[in-house]
Protein backbone atom coordinates (compact mmCIF):
# COMPACT_ATOMS: atom_id res chain seq x y z
CA UNK A 1 0.00 0.00 0.00
CA UNK A 2 1.08 3.58 -1.21
CA UNK A 3 -1.41 5.30 0.72
CA UNK A 4 -2.31 6.40 4.40
CA UNK A 5 -5.45 5.88 6.25
CA UNK A 6 -4.36 8.64 8.78
CA UNK A 7 -3.95 11.21 6.14
CA UNK A 8 -6.07 14.17 5.71
CA UNK A 9 -7.08 13.80 1.96
CA UNK A 10 -8.89 10.60 3.22
CA UNK A 11 -10.51 12.09 6.07
CA UNK A 12 -11.94 15.05 3.83
CA UNK A 13 -13.98 13.22 2.36
CA UNK A 14 -16.64 12.45 4.95
CA UNK A 15 -17.68 16.05 3.52
CA UNK A 16 -19.27 14.87 0.98
CA UNK A 17 -21.12 12.48 3.44
CA UNK A 18 -22.34 15.78 5.15
CA UNK A 19 -23.01 17.30 2.05
CA UNK A 20 -26.75 15.57 1.82
CA UNK A 21 -27.85 17.88 4.87
CA UNK A 22 -28.42 20.42 2.50
CA UNK A 23 -31.52 18.40 1.35
CA UNK A 24 -32.51 18.42 4.87
CA UNK A 25 -36.85 18.91 4.75
CA UNK A 26 -36.30 16.39 1.33
CA UNK A 27 -36.58 12.50 2.45
CA UNK A 28 -36.29 11.13 -0.25
CA UNK A 29 -33.29 13.74 -2.01
CA UNK A 30 -31.07 13.34 1.66
CA UNK A 31 -31.54 9.38 1.35
CA UNK A 32 -29.95 9.86 -2.29
CA UNK A 33 -27.36 12.32 -1.25
CA UNK A 34 -26.87 10.59 1.68
CA UNK A 35 -26.01 7.31 -0.15
CA UNK A 36 -24.21 8.79 -3.18
CA UNK A 37 -21.83 11.49 -0.97
CA UNK A 38 -21.11 7.81 1.49
CA UNK A 39 -20.50 5.95 -1.47
CA UNK A 40 -17.96 8.65 -2.59
CA UNK A 41 -16.58 9.30 0.86
CA UNK A 42 -15.71 5.74 0.76
CA UNK A 43 -14.44 5.53 -3.00
CA UNK A 44 -12.23 8.50 -2.70
CA UNK A 45 -10.70 8.00 0.74
CA UNK A 46 -9.66 4.58 -0.28
CA UNK A 47 -7.91 5.75 -3.49
CA UNK A 48 -6.03 8.37 -1.25
CA UNK A 49 -5.53 5.52 0.89
CA UNK A 50 -3.77 2.82 -1.04
CA UNK A 51 -3.26 4.85 -4.60
CA UNK A 52 -4.25 1.77 -6.58
CA UNK A 53 -5.37 1.59 -9.89
CA UNK A 54 -8.66 -0.43 -8.36
CA UNK A 55 -9.60 2.19 -6.07
CA UNK A 56 -8.37 4.95 -8.65
CA UNK A 57 -11.51 3.06 -10.30
CA UNK A 58 -13.85 3.13 -7.64
CA UNK A 59 -12.93 6.89 -7.06
CA UNK A 60 -13.53 7.91 -10.65
CA UNK A 61 -17.26 6.00 -10.45
CA UNK A 62 -18.17 7.36 -7.33
CA UNK A 63 -17.50 10.62 -8.12
CA UNK A 64 -18.86 10.56 -10.93
CA UNK A 65 -22.26 9.26 -9.74
CA UNK A 66 -22.30 12.16 -7.20
CA UNK A 67 -22.50 14.46 -9.46
CA UNK A 68 -25.19 12.57 -11.84
CA UNK A 69 -27.43 12.26 -8.11
CA UNK A 70 -26.81 16.07 -7.75
CA UNK A 71 -28.48 16.87 -10.55
CA UNK A 72 -31.11 14.32 -10.83
CA UNK A 73 -31.67 15.73 -7.44
CA UNK A 74 -31.96 19.12 -9.19
CA UNK A 75 -34.74 17.69 -11.57
CA UNK A 76 -36.91 16.16 -9.74
CA UNK A 77 -38.71 19.66 -9.18
CA UNK A 78 -39.73 18.78 -13.09
CA UNK A 79 -40.15 14.86 -12.91
CA UNK A 80 -39.26 11.75 -10.78
CA UNK A 81 -38.16 10.06 -13.71
CA UNK A 82 -34.71 11.80 -12.93
CA UNK A 83 -34.01 9.56 -9.86
CA UNK A 84 -33.02 7.01 -12.51
CA UNK A 85 -30.46 8.72 -13.39
CA UNK A 86 -28.26 7.85 -10.09
CA UNK A 87 -27.94 4.29 -10.74
CA UNK A 88 -28.02 4.32 -14.99
CA UNK A 89 -25.15 6.66 -14.25
CA UNK A 90 -23.55 4.13 -11.03
CA UNK A 91 -23.29 1.16 -13.86
CA UNK A 92 -22.15 3.42 -16.54
CA UNK A 93 -19.16 4.44 -14.92
CA UNK A 94 -18.22 2.06 -12.73
CA UNK A 95 -18.22 0.34 -16.68
CA UNK A 96 -16.75 2.78 -18.64
CA UNK A 97 -14.27 4.64 -16.04
CA UNK A 98 -11.16 4.70 -17.90
CA UNK A 99 -12.59 5.52 -21.01
CA UNK A 100 -14.34 9.00 -20.13
CA UNK A 101 -12.77 12.19 -19.76
CA UNK A 102 -13.56 13.88 -16.37
CA UNK A 103 -11.96 16.97 -17.75
CA UNK A 104 -15.02 16.87 -19.52
CA UNK A 105 -17.73 15.39 -17.78
CA UNK A 106 -16.92 17.19 -14.37
CA UNK A 107 -17.74 19.95 -15.97
CA UNK A 108 -20.54 19.07 -17.88
CA UNK A 109 -22.24 17.67 -14.75
CA UNK A 110 -21.69 20.80 -13.49
CA UNK A 111 -22.75 22.59 -15.79
CA UNK A 112 -26.21 21.18 -16.30
CA UNK A 113 -26.91 21.33 -12.49
CA UNK A 114 -26.18 24.91 -12.31
CA UNK A 115 -28.16 26.05 -15.08
CA UNK A 116 -31.43 23.77 -14.23
CA UNK A 117 -30.81 25.03 -10.43
CA UNK A 118 -30.37 28.85 -11.92
CA UNK A 119 -34.23 27.83 -14.06
CA UNK A 120 -36.07 27.42 -10.72
CA UNK A 121 -34.44 29.68 -8.29
CA UNK A 122 -32.21 32.36 -10.22
CA UNK A 123 -29.52 34.47 -10.00
CA UNK A 124 -28.59 32.80 -6.53
CA UNK A 125 -28.18 29.66 -7.99
CA UNK A 126 -23.96 30.89 -9.19
CA UNK A 127 -23.42 31.02 -5.94
CA UNK A 128 -22.19 27.38 -5.21
CA UNK A 129 -20.20 28.46 -8.15
CA UNK A 130 -17.82 30.10 -5.74
CA UNK A 131 -16.76 26.95 -3.83
CA UNK A 132 -16.85 24.48 -6.53
CA UNK A 133 -14.61 26.73 -8.30
CA UNK A 134 -12.17 26.63 -6.02
CA UNK A 135 -12.18 23.42 -5.10
CA UNK A 136 -11.98 22.51 -9.21
CA UNK A 137 -8.36 24.78 -8.77
CA UNK A 138 -7.13 23.36 -6.20
CA UNK A 139 -7.37 19.91 -7.84
CA UNK A 140 -5.92 20.48 -10.56
CA UNK A 141 -3.16 22.41 -9.40
CA UNK A 142 -2.41 20.37 -6.62
CA UNK A 143 -1.19 16.72 -5.72
CA UNK A 144 -3.62 14.38 -5.13
CA UNK A 145 -1.57 13.99 -1.96
CA UNK A 146 -1.66 17.24 -0.73
CA UNK A 147 -3.47 19.24 1.96
CA UNK A 148 -4.66 21.91 -1.71
CA UNK A 149 -6.04 18.25 -2.24
CA UNK A 150 -8.56 18.04 0.67
CA UNK A 151 -10.01 21.65 -0.30
CA UNK A 152 -11.38 20.15 -3.12
CA UNK A 153 -12.91 17.58 -1.19
CA UNK A 154 -14.40 20.71 1.15
CA UNK A 155 -15.02 23.18 -1.49
CA UNK A 156 -16.90 20.40 -3.61
CA UNK A 157 -19.11 18.95 -0.95
CA UNK A 158 -19.80 22.60 -0.14
CA UNK A 159 -20.96 23.20 -3.53
CA UNK A 160 -23.25 20.85 -3.24
CA UNK A 161 -25.04 21.15 0.14
CA UNK A 162 -25.50 24.89 -0.87
CA UNK A 163 -27.45 23.21 -4.13
CA UNK A 164 -29.25 20.85 -2.31
CA UNK A 165 -30.60 23.80 0.11
CA UNK A 166 -31.56 26.08 -2.90
CA UNK A 167 -33.87 23.57 -4.15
Amino acid sequence: MNGDWDDDVVWTNAAYSLSALGAWGHPVLLALMAAAGTMLAVGSATYHAVYERWAQRLDVATMMTYLASTCACVLTVWTLWALLIPPVAAVLYWRYAWDINTLIHVPAWSVAIIVALWMQVGWVALGPLVPAAIGGVLQRTTGTDSVWHSGWHIGGAGAVAWVLYLI
